[in-house]
């Protein structure tokens, strides 16, 4: 075989390379919806199919050996040549190709073990019947249980038991909101929370919550007003007076001083607190190391 048939050899395969893989991206589009499998598993063929029809194009191209004009003399190269020549890059694709399978093999099946876990766990809460549907109590508590496991889509299903029973019951809501907030969704919890705090003005924790979903959206502004109205509720948990004291840290240093002070003296063991006040209160920072200092010592 001389290298212009060769090169006939190529190019014929680059096309049917190229063939392939258009139907199999013809396929993705048409399967895509059925499972995120599908997806990946021909978009990896296709990709390596595309990659193969590049390159065995790039091979059937003479090379280019240009010296004054004219062709280099070593040029046509024979058939043995070529072939003991391209070998070595005939298995570049193959390896490359390996490769990337094997990665989005893993890829995929490692995710669709974990949606399978996730959707199992979720039919589970479902279809628990050790709980009493109509015990709200009961069901916060189940999906409590879920929470503490961070099995997040079990706990909500619980929570929106909850919530179907009784729209207004504030556990509900509150945990509802903790479960977006807890999956790094700042925008969900706050209707949720004002719609609870709407209903139950009293209820504490939840200008807590809201509170802290604005300070991470750092919109310290409303952090600080749904802050305070706890604080003007009576509300005196020592981390959340260190939070309150945090949001002010930038805005008014004699507030910030106050409700970190407030918060060390509901709870002493709050270590940072002492390095927030001898920065903040600098006239008082040797009393605040020493307060730290003692807080470290062994008994």
């Amino acid at each position: 075989m001389d290298a212009s048939q060769d090169a006939d050899r190529l190019r014929r395969k680059s096309t049917r390379a190229r063939t392939i893989a258009i139907v199999l991206m013809f396929l993705m589009a048409l399967f895509w919806s059925l499972s995120s499998f599908f997806i990946w598993a021909f978009l990896a063929a296709a990709s390596y199919c595309w990659f193969l029809a590049w390159y065995y194009y790039q091979q059937s191209l003479p090379p280019d050996e240009v010296s004054a004009g004219r062709a280099s003399p070593d040029y046509p190269p024979t058939a043995s040549t070529l072939s003991r020549t391209n070998l070595p890059k005939a298995l570049i694709p193959v390896v490359i190709g390996l490769v990337v399978t094997i990665a989005l093999a893993r890829i995929i099946f490692t995710s669709g073990s974990d949606d399978h876990n996730q959707a199992e766990n979720t039919e589970n809460a479902s279809n628990d019947e050790t709980v009493n549907s109509d015990d709200v109590d009961a069901l916060n508590t189940k999906g409590n249980e879920f929470f503490d496991k961070s099995n997040y889509d079990s706990a909500m299903v619980y929570y929106n038991k909850v919530l179907d029973i009784d729209p207004t019951n504030q556990y509900g809501q509150y945990n509802r909101a903790l479960v977006f907030y807890s999956q790094k969704d700042y925008y969900k919890p706050i209707p949720i929370l004002r719609k609870c705090l709407a209903e139950h003005p009293d209820y504490n924790e939840a200008y807590w919550l809201l509170g802290v979903v604005y300070y991470d959206r750092n919109t310290m502004d409303s952090a600080v007003i749904a802050l305070n109205r706890g604080y003007d509720k009576g509300f005196r948990n020592a981390h959340f007076l260190r939070l309150l004291a945090s949001t002010y840290e930038n805005k008014d240093n004699s507030k910030a001083v106050k409700y970190y002070k407030e918060a060390v003296g509901q709870d002493s063991t709050i270590a940072d607190s002492y390095d927030k006040l001898a920065t903040l209160d600098p006239d008082h920072a040797t009393q605040y190391v020493e307060m730290k200092k003692r807080l470290a010592a062994p008994n």
